[in-house]
């Protein structure tokens, strides 16, 4: 595939990307250059609000089994990432045993969103300013290392490095999937496409859990949960690099010019930024306490870095124009894309709390091991993938979007409330249906606005608009969890140490981590009782997060514009 494709760099000027595209025409092939090439360049506002009306689908891609293969190989890629989204979560309590390291136990899922949630917009120049197909294999690679760093780990800090560079493959392989997906399809066929990444996403995410707990309780152990992996990317990367057609918006250009391309000082702020935020959630209350001097000056460091990257992102700065910077400022102008950020950050937190408290709180209050805890997650699997396929669908078929939000932030939002007034003996099956609510209605929007959005903004912009949705995911996902961990550790152990004043901190924090269960069966009935209860009472209070995830969902749902998209395939008029 040459770069005649329907995306284009947002880095270049409209009129120069659309004579570049067409000097690389090559007869028979289909290029949206000719039509875009009559018009004149956008405005700020004008490009936040114009929909891209027009099919766009690359009529150079494979076809037959290679198209299937490469699809496959893709949505495996997927899976892989959302595996590793929540995998740690029923193998904390055996990693936090074997190295002895309890208070760090939040960085085993902090630090693998943490580098993807700093990298996902810059992601998003990257794999519109070099061959996306490389890109991606890239990433491919990257997160390969990342797993066999943390399958090998000597220590705990090992690991948590691990987990940062897999984070940072898994960014490439998530937006680079999204991107060769949407350079391959129509605005018809993409929401159908998108659909799937969503099932596979909403499939590995939930998945996690289970595969981490069979390898822990199993003769292989957690290493093999990072171990998995390698053989199955192995079988992806021959289909990759033989079958994925190449697509290079700037092919022929000197790779140095390329580079100068990329807002380097967005980017270092950026990440600064996000690093120094989420650093000071973590600490926040469990190494240090809130009034501390660290975590005052993390937040410090980071308020710092927000003024200096906004004012980096809206004034001028040296070697940057406007069309580079790594933020896309313009979508601010655009209601529906803010909108769809944000919504999309609450179906995150909604899945990812779910997803890593539930296993916690029938391990405690059942006694399950780590596989059976996680197998209890059946529920939210079923209904999260089913909510996802079907939001895709439907929405390909009929253009209305706004009510698969406006449903499935109801349906989390009932869900979440239910949780938080549950207690240690509320029914197995009540858990299950309170779950299952959470998982239809989060997977109802979970992938609807990287569809909505490429319809939504001119064919220059997708890019910018790919990376922005799929950063409020991850923001949703990582402060949601860090705030969430910081929750139940903050009132787990201030409950258990007033109740239990002669138990040993350490002792305490163990048993939090489900490192000590014959701890608990060494007290008295009444005492196990009361200790019980104030773990499940921690739990409830994190699902806070979720009821305010649902709440704001609910009411951004309402602002969205009740509208049909997709008028090139025949679906409905924007």
């Amino acid at each position: 595939m040459s770069a005649n494709s329907s995306r284009t760099n947002v880095s270049l000027p409209v009129e120069d990307l659309v004579a570049k595209i067409e000097s690389q025409h090559v007869p028979g092939e289909y290029s949206p250059a000719s039509s875009a090439a009559n018009s004149r360049p956008a405005s700020v506002l004008e490009k936040a609000e114009e929909p891209a009306t027009e099919s766009q689908a690359i009529t150079q891609r494979p076809t037959g089994l290679k198209w299937v293969l490469i699809i496959v190989a893709i949505l495996v890629g997927l899976f892989l990432f959302a595996l590793d989204n929540t995998i740690v979560a029923d193998v904390q309590p055996a990693i936090v045993e074997e190295f002895q390291s309890v208070d760090q136990i939040q960085w085993l899922a902090t630090a693998f969103f943490l580098s993807g949630t700093a990298l996902m917009l810059p992601m998003g120049q990257f794999f519109q300013i070099f061959n996306a197909k490389w890109f991606y294999i890239i990433g491919v690679i990257v997160f390969e290392v990342g797993s066999a760093v943390c399958g090998a780990a000597p220590t705990m800090s090992a690991l948590i490095v691990g987990r940062a560079i897999a984070g940072i493959g898994a960014t490439a392989i998530y937006t680079g999937s999204l991107f060769l997906i949407s350079v391959n399809t129509n605005e018809q066929e993409r929401p159908s496409y998108i659909g799937l990444t969503g099932a596979m996403w909403g499939l590995g995410t939930v998945l996690g859990p289970v595969v981490g707990g069979a390898f822990t309780d199993s003769s292989a152990g957690w290493r093999w949960a990072f171990y998995i992996n390698l053989p199955i990317g192995g079988l992806i990367l021959p289909i990759l690099i033989f079958l994925v057609p190449d697509f290079d918006a700037q092919k022929g250009k000197p790779y140095w010019q390329r580079i100068k391309q990329i807002d380097w000082i967005g980017v270092i702020l950026l990440t600064g930024m996000i690093v120094s935020l989420i650093l000071a959630l973590t600490f926040g209350g469990n190494q240090y306490a809130w009034s501390s001097g660290q975590v005052i000056g993390t937040f410090v460091t980071f308020g710092v870095l927000a003024i200096l990257f906004a004012f980096s992102q809206t004034t001028y700065m040296p070697g940057q124009t406007k069309e580079r910077r790594v933020f896309p400022v313009e979508m601010l102008f655009h209601r529906t894309i803010v909108l769809l950020f944000v919504l999309i950050a609450t179906s995150a937190a909604l899945a990812f709390v779910t997803l890593y408290y539930i296993p916690l709180y029938f391990q405690f209050t059942r006694g399950d091991s780590a596989l059976k805890s996680a197998v209890r997650l059946l529920p939210t699997i079923f209904t999260l993938v089913f909510g996802s396929v079907a939001g895709g669908i439907l929405i390909s078929k009929f253009g209305f979007y706004s009510p698969f939000y406006i449903f499935g932030t109801a349906l989390g939002l009932i869900g979440s409330a239910l949780l938080h007034v549950s207690n240690a003996d509320t029914s197995t099956s009540a858990i299950y249906g309170y779950t299952a609510l959470i998982g239809l209605g989060a997977g109802l929007y979970s992938q609807a606005g990287f569809a909505v959005a490429q319809a939504k903004v001119p064919p220059q912009q997708v890019g910018q608009a790919i990376g922005l949705i799929s950063t409020g995911q991850l923001v949703g996902a990582v402060i949601s969890l860090t705030v969430g961990g910081t929750v139940f550790i903050d009132n787990a152990t201030s409950g258990l140490t007033q109740l239990l004043p002669d138990v040993p901190l350490d002792t305490v924090k163990n048993a939090i981590a489900g490192t000590a269960g014959a701890f608990f069966d060494t007290l008295t009935p009444a005492l196990r009782q009361a200790a019980l209860n104030v773990i499940v009472q921690s739990i409830d209070k994190v699902y806070i997060l979720t009821i305010t995830a649902g709440a704001v969902g609910f009411v951004a749902s309402v602002f969205l514009k009740h509208e049909r998209i997709f008028i090139a395939g025949g679906v409905g008029a924007a």
